[in-house]
């Protein structure tokens, strides 16, 4: 051999090479991932919150049978929720749905799979039931959206398409996207 020294110092370089590569195999495997570390940080049962306005009257009111959020991405998950939005002179409308996420401050709700929003005849207003899924609400705004299948029904008329946006405060309106139909009876 012709430089003894060389490779053996190589030799010496490579192992100490490949013991730090193993050595830090097994540090990662020992951390977890922070996706692992999806947990709830605090939760309730039978959970029921009411919003009021600066007059101390409520805004909205959300019941659920079940409430888990979790810190690492600021949700919170419902199960079984009922929502109530509250517009002065106007009964309230109802939001019923299986599930429901809470993102941020809890002014953006998806509620994925079917969703059930009615509200009752009241002060010289129609009764209106509205039958979609995965919906997106806005309390604080009244704001209502979904891509999906739509179906409104009052009395005797109804409205079917696909698509919705919609304000369920004072002044309420409700836009249907696309492939709409309808039936109005006169009286």
């Amino acid at each position: 051999m012709k430089y003894p020294l060389l490779t053996s110092l190589l030799l010496i370089v490579a192992l100490a090479g490949f013991g730090w590569w193993l050595s830090n195999i097994g540090e990662q495997e020992s951390r977890p991932e922070q996706a692992e570390l999806h947990y709830p940080d605090y939760y309730a049962s039978d959970l029921v919150s009411v919003r009021y306005d600066q007059d101390g009257l409520p805004q909205h009111r959300l019941k659920s049978a079940a409430m888990r959020h979790f810190a690492d991405d600021d949700t919170t998950e419902l199960e079984h929720p009922i929502f109530w939005q509250y517009a002065a002179g106007a009964a309230p409308w109802r939001v019923t749905a299986t599930s429901a996420t809470l993102y941020g401050d809890n002014n953006k709700i998806f509620m994925p799979g079917e969703v059930q929003i009615d509200r009752a005849a009241g002060n010289g207003k129609r009764p209106y039931q509205i039958t979609t899924s995965d919906l997106w609400a806005h309390p604080d705004s009244g704001y209502v959206s979904t891509k999906q299948r739509v179906q409104i029904t009052s009395q005797g008329d109804w409205l079917r398409g696909v698509g919705l946006q919609g304000q369920l405060l004072e002044p309420v309106k409700i836009k249907l996207l696309s492939e709409v139909r309808g039936y109005h009876e006169i009286d």
